[in-house]
């Protein structure tokens, strides 16, 4: 899904070079209008996501889809995602902070639907998941949990958020969430 292009280079790119793959243009500017645009047009059971300036390893999505085929119970999975490079202060800066990855070792998340305590404390700490730069959901999540919500995005007084709120709803509506490094 290319979001609100000024031109049109990169439909030519993948019309010409990648005659596989669908393109999809979303006129509403903004990642989580492009997100929901995704899960409408998908044909498939799974839902995959990654940023424009991500470089996926060449068995992303097979790490993904191993983790929904073998696990029916799993609707969301977020994977490990690591610096391409680390050549300026701030990419530095911001590993040193935390970054994106979430270590080495698969995670699964779900909560008990009788302690509403853990859930909400949850809220806070959704970062803990995973990152929309790596996620992966089952379609039909979306009929049950929402949409993403595009008032929680870049440009807006959230400045973004809409991924790590949605990995909240997974989990409070008591669905699986797993963290497979694997797909990196």
């Amino acid at each position: 899904v290319d979001n609100a292009p000024d031109t049109d280079a990169t439909e030519r790119l993948v019309r010409t070079t990648y005659p596989n793959v669908r393109y999809v243009c979303e006129l509403r500017p903004g990642l989580d209008w492009a997100r929901n645009r995704a899960i409408v047009e998908a044909r498939g059971e799974i839902v995959a996501y990654t940023d424009d300036d991500v470089v996926v390893d060449p068995g992303w999505i097979k790490a993904l889809s191993e983790v929904f085929s073998e696990n029916p119970e799993v609707m969301a999975v977020t994977g490990l995602v690591v610096p391409y490079e680390l050549e300026t202060e701030a990419q530095i800066f911001f590993e040193l902070l935390g970054g994106f990855g979430r270590g080495f070792k698969r995670k699964w998340y779900q909560m008990n639907q009788e302690n509403s305590k853990s859930i909400a404390s949850l809220y806070g700490l959704s970062w803990m998941f995973g990152t929309g730069a790596n996620m992966a959901y089952r379609r039909y999540l979306f009929d049950r949990i929402g949409y993403f919500d595009p008032a929680l995005d870049g440009g807006t007084v959230t400045n973004g958020g809409g991924d790590l709120e949605v990995c909240f709803r997974v989990l409070k509506e008591g669905y699986t969430l797993v963290y497979e490094p694997d797909a990196l």
